[in-house]
């Protein structure tokens, strides 16, 4: 017994012997992807069943499996049993994609299919859609020369809304944007857009007999304040101006204010508005002169919000009054009576008008160098600053008082030399930029000692839609007096200053977006838009000739869009884009 437990035992351990004596096969399968993205080898046991990796991809290509040969001739069996190493082969099917022309509506137009690269000179673009009330400037998409691993959707391009047709020489552009709605005033018409509805157009009446220097010219003149529109009409009984009052959201609304009083010849022959104040000048020409000569006679201020509300300041002529002088900045009247004796001497009084709170309205007298010769004034929070030719003897001067404490008083003069003025002045918040003789100093008003001096540049680009230098970031764009540089400086962080590398005679900056143009009497001329934090972002359109003359402008930025009004083939067009989200801030 004993024995045969032993033989048994014997045979047990040589086959628990043998066994762990066998061989185990490895092998490996290498993919080669044909142009595709990597495959990583696999190692099998060739006895297990094989799970191949994940189908590889490659652009402009569909997938169709692994062969064995070179030639692709043979696909592999994933059944069959490896015995040695093998390298797999990709095979790939080239893929078709389209290119579609269509119109504003989604309407096709033309339709093309073509291979991944394949080239794409037999493509032919439909004849040039029309549109009523628009103009067709081109196609959305420039088409690439072989065709992409993508569909081609390319959509016809519209000026948004034909504005009028006339001559561009004669004719100023007012462009304004209050919520959807967008008005266009050209010589004597107010065109009324939506930009959720391309199709929808309103016009209005609006002109004003201008007197300038050259004689009567005809010029548009308006102004919005949210729902309400402002514009000025000449001829009314005859000579007599008057002011016509609008509202983007009822067609029905109109309200026209007017005097038929005979102490002065035109009544509203310029007009300001501040928030929902509306601020009448009301002139008398002068007998003797023909052309550009009038009193200033009254001050009117309506209220837009309230139909019975009426404030007049009469400007009376004593036999000594030479004439009265008249500024409007913001919610301040700045009133100068300018009187003159027998022997041609001049003495100067006035009044400083807020219309807003008159506890904060004030007198000044002929020793206040309020009533110097001033050019101009600017309000910035509780400061009014003057632009004075001959402050304190010959030299220019910005002269600068409170609103709050007419006793507080600071000047900024201009150095002394050759040209001894300020060529341009912008006031922003805390800051104000002067420029002179090829240079550029900035000042801040709650410090009068504070001066900064870039040498050798001067101010390039407007802000905010505005002829300010200075946008509501503190940002200015300065060049150099040497070379094309412009440089985006921070007012408020002299260490963030960069290069900026756009080029165009006008450049305007709202936001984080930056808007250059160049060209101004060329049919064709290149807009171009910048994202101040994206160095490699920008769009470039071929627009025709843009007005972009102070406030008489036919490019505003606004939230989310870019409006541009154009003249192309004798006629205007407004032209609305739109702007990625990132683009305002």
């Amino acid at each position: 017994m004993k024995k045969l437990l032993g033989i048994i035992f014997i045979g047990i351990f040589a086959t628990l012997l043998c066994g762990c004596n066998e061989e185990v096969n490895t092998f490996y399968i290498h993919f080669d992807s044909n142009g595709g993205v990597d495959v990583d080898v696999l190692e099998i046991d060739g006895t297990s069943d094989i799970v191949l990796p994940t189908d590889p991809t490659k652009e402009g290509y569909d997938f169709e499996g692994w062969y064995v040969d070179q030639d692709l001739e043979e696909s592999f069996d994933i059944n069959s049993i490896i015995t040695e190493e093998i390298t797999l082969y990709a095979k790939w099917v080239k893929n078709q994609y389209s290119i579609t022309y269509v119109d504003y509506d989604g309407t096709v137009l033309q339709e093309y299919s073509f291979y991944y690269q394949e080239g794409l000179s037999s493509v032919i673009p439909p004849i040039d859609p029309v549109r009523t009330n628009h103009y067709f400037y081109g196609w959305s998409t420039e088409l690439p020369t072989t065709m992409i691993s993508s569909d081609i959707v390319i959509t016809a391009q519209y000026g948004t809304t034909r504005i009028d047709e006339g001559n561009m020489s004669s004719s100023e552009v007012i462009l304004r944007r209050s919520g959807d709605y967008i008005a266009v005033a050209i010589g004597d018409t107010v065109t009324i857009s939506k930009i959720s509805d391309p199709d929808y157009k309103r016009e209005l009446d609006c002109s004003v007999n201008y007197y300038g220097y050259i004689g009567p010219t005809v010029v548009p003149q308006m102004e919005i304040y949210g729902d309400y529109i402002i514009t000025g009409i000449h001829n009314y009984n005859e000579q007599q101006f008057y002011i016509y009052v609008y509202k983007f959201s009822d067609p029905l609304y109109q309200r026209i204010i007017t005097d038929s009083d005979d102490d002065y010849d035109i009544f509203g022959y310029e007009f300001d508005v501040s928030e929902n104040y509306l601020i009448v000048k009301n002139i008398k020409m002068n007998d003797h002169a023909e052309v550009f000569a009038y009193y200033i006679r009254e001050i009117q201020i309506y209220d837009l919000n309230d139909v019975n509300y009426l404030v007049e300041y009469d400007l009376d002529y004593d036999t000594d009054t030479a004439y009265y002088r008249c500024f409007i900045n913001g919610p301040i009247i700045q009133i100068i009576e300018v009187t003159e004796d027998e022997l041609f001497n001049r003495s100067f009084n006035g009044e400083i008008i807020h219309i807003k709170d008159s506890s904060l309205s004030f007198s000044f007298d002929d020793s206040s160098p309020m009533a110097d010769n001033i050019d101009d004034f600017y309000v910035s929070g509780d400061y009014l600053l003057f632009y004075i030719y001959d402050y304190e003897g010959n030299q220019a001067a910005i002269y600068i008082t409170k609103i709050s404490d007419p006793e507080y008083h600071h000047a900024i003069i201009a150095p002394e030399g050759p040209n001894a003025y300020w060529s341009s002045l912008s006031v922003n918040d805390d800051y104000i930029l002067l420029t002179r003789m090829g240079n550029t100093y900035v000042y801040l008003l709650s410090d009068p000692d504070y001066e900064m001096i870039y040498h050798d540049y001067v101010p390039r680009g407007y802000c905010n839609n505005t002829s300010n230098y200075i946008c509501s970031d503190n940002y200015v764009f300065v060049s150099s007096i040497n070379d094309n540089t412009v440089l985006l400086y921070n007012l408020a962080d002299e260490s963030n200053q960069g290069e900026f590398s756009g080029e165009g005679l006008v450049t305007i900056k709202y936001g984080n977006v930056i808007v250059t143009y160049q060209g101004f009497i060329d049919d064709v001329n290149t807009l171009s838009i910048y994202h101040e934090n994206d160095v490699n972002y920008i769009q470039t359109f071929e627009v025709g000739c843009i007005q972009t003359y102070s406030s008489w402008s036919g490019l505003l930025i606004t939230e989310g869009y870019l409006l541009v009004v154009e003249w192309i083939d004798d006629t205007w067009y407004l032209n609305i884009i739109e702007l990625p989200e990132h683009d305002i801030e």
